[in-house]
């Protein structure tokens, strides 16, 4: 038989398929074929006359019939002519078996069963009946022609799921007829270049609804076990043929499923018995086992299909079509139930335009999420950065106010030798007589060097210090407690001595204003005036309002700075 051509009902109810079942090696993935040669398998003798088919080439042979190419010239079309052979064609009972597979063809009416045009038995030829000719290759082809590489492939599997989907529906179909096919295995399904697939080789199949004498039941050989070892359900490789039902066929094709997933077979052996025995107490390895890229749930709709209890398989192919069907739509099946991300994953299969747009917004949101993150980040390093300027700021204004105070500590130390060198120079002048002009002179002269120098000194430090506590109060908002108390003395000293100055010089309301300001209640604690200080300034404060009112007369009010307060260039926050 050629194998780009394969005619209807010549597999393994024909011929002993047990050498098909061997495992054989994987060859590379091999494209569907175009149109198929027809290569003669043999030469009858002499062709029988089948009116109104003119026969050909022979096809195919089996252990009961042989297929002939056909002509039918009242169509003028190729179909496949299936007639019995002649040393058999005298037996009733198998001329009644082999009519059966035509009857059988006759009331599938499927797109996945090979039509049979007419049927008959002729004078000189027997039995025969004409079918339409099928092309392409056995999925078992198919299957030989893969690497294990192509079964880890997703549009392989892809490819083969909607085989057997095909595959399914067809049985499907002959279930819903009453009809099982009992010998379901990648020989007998053909797929064409167009991905038409074809359920081949009905001649075990039993109408469940028909007597015993109507089922005709015809052996994969004659004498032989029905059905394949290897495809076996454990029912029937056990000879429970009271168990046989529609779960027979789902069995088989879960079989075949476990083929497209692993590319091998469940249940292997070296003997027809061993397979047979596997069949019946061995559970095969999961598919996953074999296959780590195969799909979960293909795995559990396939273990399913496989249980040795046939009321947990699948009542029949209807339900494992269904199932399949889910799978591809990316639904739930009843084999198994997805995790959360394989549910994202199945709903983002189901909607794709949706899923494209959910994506599109949440890249989006992510985005915009991703630019305000950045926004923020960005304001946070603004602020550190500014954070880290001011204290470098903070930290240069204390270095310098440091440095300034230090330099104050200098000044009041000089000033202090110049008070000591002044008070050591009076001293001298005081004990030197008065007969000696030259030596008074000298000493008048280094007196007044000495002011004088004392004078600036004491200026310049006054300035200086009124600077430090500018800085204090104003910029940093420090405490004056953090003010060396040698220099809050020193402040507090020059503070009296200009109320001292203005009242030498008689300038009453100006060393009225001073004592007015000093003796405020906020600059009172700012300052931090001693008990003696504080005395002395509210008897300064007493003589120069008796001044004043000498001045003014008792009738008129003393002044009131607090009017001129706020109209004062603003003064350091001494």
């Amino acid at each position: 038989m050629s194998t780009d051509e394969r005619p209807p009902g010549s597999g393994g109810g024909e011929r002993d398929s047990w050498d098909a079942e061997r495992p054989t090696a994987l060859r590379s993935t091999q494209p569907l074929p175009g149109p198929p040669r027809e290569i003669p398998l043999a030469l009858p003798p002499a062709r029988p006359a089948a009116e109104p088919y003119r026969l050909g080439i022979v096809l195919g042979e089996g252990g009961m019939a042989v297929i002939y190419d056909a002509h039918d010239p009242t169509l003028g079309r190729s179909v496949a002519v299936k007639v019995m052979k002649p040393e058999l064609a005298g037996d009733p009972d198998l001329q009644s078996r082999f009519l059966h597979e035509a009857r059988i063809l006759g009331q599938l009416e499927h797109p996945g069963v090979v039509p049979v045009f007419s049927a008959g038995s002729l004078p000189g030829v027997g039995p025969f009946y004409a079918m339409k000719k099928v092309r392409g290759r056995t999925l078992r082809e198919i299957l030989r022609g893969m690497s294990q590489r192509d079964f880890g492939d997703r549009r392989h599997t892809a490819r083969f799921v909607d085989i057997f989907e095909k595959v399914c529906q067809t049985v499907a179909y002959a279930h819903s007829a009453g009809i099982l096919h009992r010998d379901l295995k990648p020989e007998n399904i053909m797929v064409d270049e167009f991905g038409v697939v074809v359920v081949l080789d009905w001649g075990l199949s039993k109408k469940l609804t028909a007597s015993a004498e109507e089922q005709g039941i015809v052996a994969t050989q004659v004498g032989m076990v029905k059905g394949t070892p290897a495809y076996m359900s454990p029912e029937q490789a056990s000879g429970s043929t009271a168990e046989v039902n529609f779960r027979t066929d789902v069995f088989a094709l879960g079989i075949i499923l476990y083929e497209i997933l692993t590319g091998a077979l469940p249940f292997s052996g070296h003997s027809r018995t061993e397979v047979m025995e596997k069949v019946i107490y061995h559970d095969p390895a999961p598919p996953r086992k074999l296959n780590r890229q195969a799909s979960r749930t293909l795995a559990a709709v396939c273990m399913k299909a496989l249980s040795k209890d046939p009321a947990k398989r699948y009542e029949s192919a209807q339900g494992l079509a269904a199932d399949i069907r889910l799978y591809r739509d990316r639904l739930p099946t009843s084999a198994y139930r997805p995790g959360p991300l394989e549910r994202v994953g199945n709903w983002v299969g189901r909607h794709p335009a949706l899923a494209a747009a959910a994506g599109t917004a949440l890249l989006l949101a992510l985005a915009f999420g991703g630019y305000l993150w950045h926004r923020h980040d960005a304001q946070r390093i603004r602020a550190d950065e500014q954070r880290q300027l001011e204290a470098l700021a903070e930290l240069r204004d204390k270095d310098k106010l440091q440095k300034s105070l230090l330099t104050i500590r200098d000044a009041y130390d000089a000033l202090r030798r110049l008070d000591e060198d002044s008070a050591a120079l009076e001293a001298k002048r005081q004990a030197t007589a008065a007969s000696d002009a030259a030596r008074l002179l000298q000493l008048q002269h280094d007196f007044e060097q000495v002011e004088a120098a004392r004078y600036i000194l004491s200026n310049r430090t006054r300035i200086r210090a009124v600077g430090a506590i500018t800085e204090f109060r104003t910029k940093r908002g420090l405490d004056f407690g953090q003010l060396d108390p040698e220099v809050m003395k020193f402040f507090r000293e020059r503070s009296l001595q200009t109320v001292r100055d203005h009242m030498k010089r008689r300038e009453w309301y100006i060393a009225h204003y001073y004592l007015w300001d000093y003796l405020r209640p906020d600059r009172d604690s700012a300052i931090q005036w001693t008990d003696a200080e504080r005395a002395e300034f509210t008897a300064l404060m007493r003589q120069v309002e008796e001044k004043l009112r000498e001045k003014i007369g008792p009738d008129l009010p003393l002044p009131d700075w607090r009017r001129f307060h706020s109209l004062m260039p603003r003064r350091p926050r001494d």
